[in-house]
């Protein structure tokens, strides 16, 4: 930090003169958020060349599981390793992608980390960034088995899906495993910010412009094989809480005669 060399009345200390920049790095303030920008700054242009070069499939929210042959933007991110590379990056801040240039989009246990409006944005981000003809996939909590709990219906599916909810978290017997479930696939403890179910995501995904919309299991893929994956191999346990949805981006855009 530069020191003043001298004082000239009350409030100037004889700092010799800066640019601009040096200006903002003494700023103790602005620093961390100049550093911050910055490096994110590299780190978009970084990936927009290695999108250009390579045509990815990408992860999103991959948190340090990426599916072999996959690329990851996660905000924690983790050292690139091999095939299994993680880069932390924020999906609020869009995709660091130049259009076109992605061929598939993972969204597992990801976008309901995110408020109804930004996940909205994020699809859209997606649907600019996938080539023609690449496919996107969506697994995410069902508000449907949300539903179920809160009616109190009971079926097999339920049942496997409350047992390894309380084993895996060891609640007591004060609440209901049916109530702190569903409080859990709601909420997660302030993680998860919206409920979606397969045919609301289907609309969201038809309104960002994708086309081909089916649906599908956490374990099954009509477009991806084999089944991309960043949750299963960290919980596998049920996953009838959750639904998948995919789609495709058209292979043309079709113009008005």
């Amino acid at each position: 930090m530069r020191q003043p060399g001298w004082r000239t009345g009350e409030t100037d200390w004889g700092l010799p003169p800066a640019g601009r920049w040096a200006a903002l790095l003494e700023a103790r303030d602005l620093r961390p958020q100049l550093v911050h920008a910055l490096t994110e700054g590299w780190r978009a242009a970084a990936l927009r060349r290695l999108a250009a070069r390579t045509r990815p499939l990408v992860s999103l929210g991959s948190g340090p599981q990426v599916p072999a042959g996959w690329l990851g933007l996660d905000r924690a991110g983790r050292r690139p390793d091999g095939d299994a590379a993680a880069y932390c990056w924020d999906l609020n801040r869009g995709l660091p992608f130049a259009d076109g240039t992605l061929q598939g989009v993972l969204l597992e246990h990801a976008l309901e980390h995110l408020y109804l409006d930004d996940a909205v944005r994020l699809l859209a981000e997606c649907r600019r960034c996938l080539a023609p003809g690449a496919a996107i996939r969506v697994v995410s909590p069902d508000a449907r088995f949300v539903a179920d709990l809160v009616l109190g219906r009971a079926d097999d599916q339920i049942r496997d899906q409350l047992r390894y909810d309380q084993d895996l978290h060891r609640w007591s017997d004060e609440i209901d495993v049916e109530t702190r479930t569903a409080n859990r696939i709601c909420h997660q403890w302030g993680q998860h910010r919206c409920l979606l179910s397969a045919s609301w995501c289907a609309q969201l995904l038809t309104g960002a412009g994708f086309t081909a919309v089916t649906t599908v299991t956490p374990t099954t893929s009509r477009y991806f094989d084999p089944v991309p994956s960043t949750h299963i191999s960290k919980f596998p346990g049920p996953s009838h809480e959750a639904f998948g949805v995919e789609a495709r981006v058209p292979e043309s855009i079709e113009r008005p005669h």
